[in-house]
């Protein structure tokens, strides 16, 4: 009977009539456009009021994300609810933490100061531990920053730098933060977006 099964369901498959099959089957919807984004280890350390719709739009994209911020309740509402791994705003020792455990990270979206404190902090992890994948990681930074400053910080990393001027708090930048993010754009350095 077993021998039946499998050759009735072989048979099946072969004709294309078996209605079991439950792969995924990417589906072009009309006015939208779709990349290829694989799973990343994003680190947001940023007080911008759209940090939550930048982690949701990177969780979104089976990202690992991780949150670095003031706001207490806010993170771990968002550790409960949405699975981000939430640090208090001790910057130096949270980035430390997150290294450990994820054994690297390859996108940052941070403000100026927080990238500049996380970039060195990145270098040495990352003399001690070489980054193997083809991916060029990304920092993000938002806010008014001078560029050169912050490309010096990243040398030897294997990362573009981009800053994103934002000058409304309430603009939703995550689209753009994604865009920025993808293989593709890696050419995409020292750009400062108003």
């Amino acid at each position: 009977m077993a021998d039946n099964y499998l050759e009735k369901k072989m048979e099946e498959l072969r004709r294309g009539s078996d209605k079991t099959f439950t792969g995924r089957k990417a589906v072009q919807r009309k006015g939208f456009v779709q990349f290829a984004f694989p799973p990343k280890r994003v680190v947001i350390a940023s007080e911008i009021a759209c940090r939550n719709s930048i982690a949701r739009a990177f969780l979104k994209a089976d990202c690992k994300v991780a949150m670095i911020h003031s706001c207490q309740e806010e993170g771990e509402r968002m550790a409960h609810d949405e699975g981000v791994r939430y640090y208090p705003f001790a910057i130096h020792e949270s980035f430390e933490n997150l290294l450990s455990a994820w054994r690297d990270v390859d996108i940052i979206v941070a403000d100026p100061a927080e990238a500049m404190t996380l970039l060195p902090i990145w270098k040495k992890h990352r003399e001690r531990f070489p980054y193997v994948s083809s991916y060029i990681c990304r920092v993000i930074v938002i806010g008014d920053a001078d560029v050169k400053e912050l490309q010096e910080l990243a040398k030897g990393i294997k990362t573009t730098v981009n800053i994103i001027a934002s000058h409304s708090s309430h603009t939703d930048i995550s689209e753009l933060i994604l865009a920025l993010s993808l293989p593709a754009t890696s050419d995409i350095d020292g750009l400062k977006l108003p």
